[in-house]
């Protein structure tokens, strides 16, 4: 999902700009636009009988041929337009389920299938107003993106040669199998039968996976030579802003022989007041029994699988890995198990009506990378962002660019077919 978080990042600009016109093919805002598509109106019927300037595409007089960049509708129902003086009308750019760019079909499944755990996520935690809003932005920037690598595909296909190739196809497999473990819990089968069902090649997918990257191969080669290198300055800054990134806690294996008063009082019936002496002096025996075992020379695990009443005694009294003390009543043998060397063993620690036996088993010093070694790392960072940045400004000149018509009509398409939001405000929200 990284690397579609990174191309929704790289297009977030576009969001105000792309595809966002009225019915008069008049730029307006993102909320206009909102406003008009949530507003239920009947729009007038067309006028079929004559052909005007007005309805043709931007930059095309009447009778001229669309631009080969326009937005093509479905074949199927190109010979059914309407037409007057024995030409054809402008054929919508969207179809029942798809866009078509250059003869190339973009669907509403593959402008949602990646984003979907995003969108389910959005769905179940926040109200409907709020949910569609935040949906609507994710949709416009993946359909910006999808349009935008349609129009330069073709050119940056002609850059690849035999020596890149395998580069690409590593490409493909890492985003492939990343996405597997992530949504699938690493399973193939689980993976092929969500291609199934949604009616997608596995073939296809990759092919569009190969596409993204070939795209965005051909931009880095581009646009990285007109990045300058991060000045020392700005890297010292990102370090110090996000320092917690470059530093790993320490951590201390414990083993614990826990043995509370609680486990030798009377089970039978409720315990009184004068039980409570009995049980200490019992659990106070247990705990030296230990203590003398391991002074034996007995292994510390065998000791605790024999004394230890706590929760991990089958575990033989292993806690595993812990960076910080535990609270409640393990609060102070933790502490004291925080100044024993590696591999030492404690004395008997009274506390919280219980006894305990803390041992050190390996002990991981916190690390933390220092600013020298950090450079590469908060390079590649910064020169990213400022990739992804150029990648934005270079994806809207090129939507400028072209002359594919209002996208408005797909993302409304796409929008019916997102899921329902769970969370419910006062009332009833209609989806948009």
């Amino acid at each position: 999902m990284h690397f579609y978080r990174l191309r929704l990042a790289a297009a977030l600009c576009l969001i105000a700009t792309a595809g966002c016109v009225n019915d008069r093919g008049d730029r307006i805002t993102m909320q206009q636009w909102w406003q008009v598509r949530t507003t239920t109106r009947e729009p007038p019927p067309p006028d079929q009988n004559t052909t005007t300037e007005a309805n043709q595409p931007d930059g095309q007089t009447p009778g001229e041929e669309p631009s080969k960049h326009v937005a093509r509708g479905s074949t199927d129902h190109a010979n059914d337009a309407p037409t007057t003086r024995g030409k054809p009308l402008p054929i919508s750019a969207v179809r029942s389920d798809a866009l078509v760019i250059n003869d190339e079909t973009i669907t509403v499944h593959e402008i949602l299938d990646p984003v979907l755990p995003t969108i389910r996520k959005l769905a179940s935690t926040l109200p409907p107003n709020l949910y569609y809003e935040r949906v609507l932005k994710i949709v416009r920037l993946r359909i910006v993106d999808a349009v935008a690598q349609r129009l330069i595909y073709r050119r940056a296909r002609e850059k690849i040669n035999e020596k890149i190739e395998p580069q690409i196809k590593k490409a493909v497999e890492k985003m492939e199998r990343e996405r597997i473990n992530r949504e699938f819990h690493g399973l193939e089968t689980q993976y092929e039968k969500h291609l199934e069902k949604t009616n997608r090649r596995r073939a296809d997918v990759r092919e569009a996976l190969r596409r993204s990257v070939v795209v965005d191969t051909y931009l880095r080669d581009r646009l990285l030579p007109m990045m300058p290198a991060p000045r020392k300055r700005e890297l010292l800054n990102y370090y110090r802003k996000h320092l917690t990134d470059f530093s790993k806690a320490g951590r201390r294996e414990l083993f614990m022989i826990d043995i509370p008063v609680a486990a030798f009082l009377p089970r039978s019936r409720h315990s009184l007041a004068e039980d409570l002496p009995l049980a200490t002096q019992k659990a106070r025996s247990a705990i030296e029994a230990a203590a003398k075992a391991l002074a034996d020379g007995q292994p510390f695990e065998d000791v605790a699988r024999k004394h230890s009443k706590g929760v991990h005694q089958a575990d033989g009294g292993a806690w595993g890995f812990i960076s910080s003390p535990l609270a409640g009543r393990w609060k102070v043998p933790c502490e004291r198990f925080f100044k024993l060397a590696e591999g030492r063993t404690s004395d008997i620690i009274e506390s919280e009506k219980s006894f305990f036996i803390v041992k050190a088993g390996k002990v991981e010093p916190g690390i933390v990378v220092s600013f020298q070694d950090a450079q590469p790392k908060i390079t590649r960072i910064l020169k990213n962002r400022r990739f992804q940045k150029l990648k934005a400004e270079f994806l809207q000149k090129e939507l400028a660019q072209s002359t594919i018509g209002s996208l408005d009509d797909f993302v409304t398409q796409t929008m019916h077919s997102v899921p329902t939001p769970t969370v419910l405000t006062n009332g009833s929200e209609p989806r948009p």
